[in-house]
């Protein structure tokens, strides 16, 4: 398996382990425990815990709690 490609704003860590947000169907999101791997161009690969497709937080990670409901963030690409 390759990992999954995330920013490396969206990993922290508390306890020992590192977390991601994960946005599930609901718009709300969940604490999921990750395993990461090399870091590249602001990126940062996950090793285990996600899957491709899955949406991740990368904004304001440290206010979010668990249930949290959040709204997409859509980047407007420039020229």
């Amino acid at each position: 398996a390759l990992g999954v490609l995330v920013p490396i704003e969206s990993v922290f860590e508390k306890d020992g382990q590192e977390w991601v947000w994960k946005v599930n169907e609901s718009m709300t999101v969940e604490k999921t425990a990750v395993t990461t791997g090399r870091v590249a161009n602001g990126a940062i690969v996950i090793d285990k815990g996600l899957i491709q497709g899955d949406f991740v937080v990368s904004a304001g990670v440290m206010y979010l709690r668990e249930g949290m409901e959040v709204k997409p963030l859509i980047k407007e690409r420039g020229l």
